[in-house]
């Protein structure tokens, strides 16, 4: 009896720290999604703005995924940088200026005037978010019903 009481609570502290680590990789995909908004604001709203010229198109077929490469110089150093965007690949076909902002402490990383302050995986947490909280019920009740059998099995030995 001690034995099977033992096992069940191994099941449940690896159960725990299972939903614990499952639990914690939204977490972590919405702390980097949150670190990247706020530098994308920051950029967007205070960095410095640049002229780049638009050296390609990709126009990624029926996904409408389409995707504007650009390239700018900051003093003798070339930079570039891309955006998926359909609007912006019309409205700036190749050989086209494309406003820009870059963080002078990085400028390696510029966004386009007009991409958004949320990354693209921000979407991620919320996608995990179902299908692990469904993976989290059915261990959950599955211990609850193995611990309620038990029980039910201790009690039937006291009574019997």
């Amino acid at each position: 009896m001690a034995s099977a009481n033992k096992s069940l609570k191994h099941r449940v502290f690896a159960a725990t720290a299972f939903l614990a680590l499952l639990g914690a990789i939204p977490l972590v995909f919405t702390g980097m999604t949150v670190v990247e908004h706020s530098r994308r604001s920051a950029i967007l709203s205070s960095g410095n703005r640049v002229n780049a010229l638009v050296i390609g198109s990709d126009d990624r077929g029926t996904k409408k995924l389409c995707k504007v490469r650009y390239v700018y110089e900051i003093g003798p150093t070339t930079f570039s940088g891309a955006v998926l965007s359909c609007d912006l690949m019309r409205r700036y076909p190749v050989g086209s200026n494309l406003p820009v902002r870059y963080d002078l402490n990085d400028p390696s990383r510029p966004l386009a005037e007009e991409e958004t302050t949320w990354p693209a995986y921000s979407i991620v947490p919320i996608l995990l978010l179902i299908p692990w909280s469904i993976v989290a019920i059915i261990i959950v009740v599955s211990l609850i019903k193995e611990a309620l059998a038990q029980r039910r099995k201790r009690e039937r030995q006291r009574n019997g």
